[in-house]
């Protein structure tokens, strides 16, 4: 099976919850993951690995609450996927000109229709479909996305 690199982003680390980064980049040094990267504490890792995200998934969550005490949502996108999703940014030139003005987030669940239509009709992005069934909704700040990535899918690799 090919290496596919993941974005592991950890929902709500801050405050009262940390991740110490270097502690994460040896636990998943430890846990086999490849080319494990950190961005200071913001909660987000880069690996790299042979396994599908529904085991990148179940060996980073099962480690991150035996070492950690994290319980919180995990988000793995792969990152062909997230490319995508960069790629498919309305706001470019915002990006050009305030890059820290545009915000690319990944939903748990689909917004509501009730939801999507109190967004200005001028700022809405009508959603479309990736390859990972993500429907996207965008404001001129920022960009809200449901990457629907099935717990139990084998479809992980690139």
């Amino acid at each position: 099976m090919k290496r596919t690199v993941y974005l592991i982003l950890f929902r709500g680390v801050g405050g009262k919850t940390q991740l110490p980064t270097r502690a994460l980049r040896e636990e998943l040094t430890m846990a086999g993951f490849e080319n494990v990267a950190t961005y200071i504490n913001s909660g987000n890792a880069i690996v790299r690995s042979r396994m599908n995200r529904t085991k990148v998934f179940a060996a980073i969550a099962e480690l991150c609450r035996a070492r950690f005490d994290y319980g919180k949502a995990i988000f793995a996108p792969m990152r062909v996927e997230w490319d995508e999703l960069i790629a498919r940014n309305p706001f470019a030139k915002a990006v050009t000109n305030a890059p820290t003005t545009v915000y690319a987030v990944l939903l748990e669940d689909a917004p509501k229709a009730e939801d999507s239509e109190r967004i200005p009709a001028p700022a809405r992005w009508k959603p479309r479909r990736l390859r990972s069934s993500e429907a996207c909704t965008c404001t001129r700040r920022t960009v809200s996305g449901k990457v629907r990535w099935p717990r139990n899918s084998t479809n992980g690799s690139a």
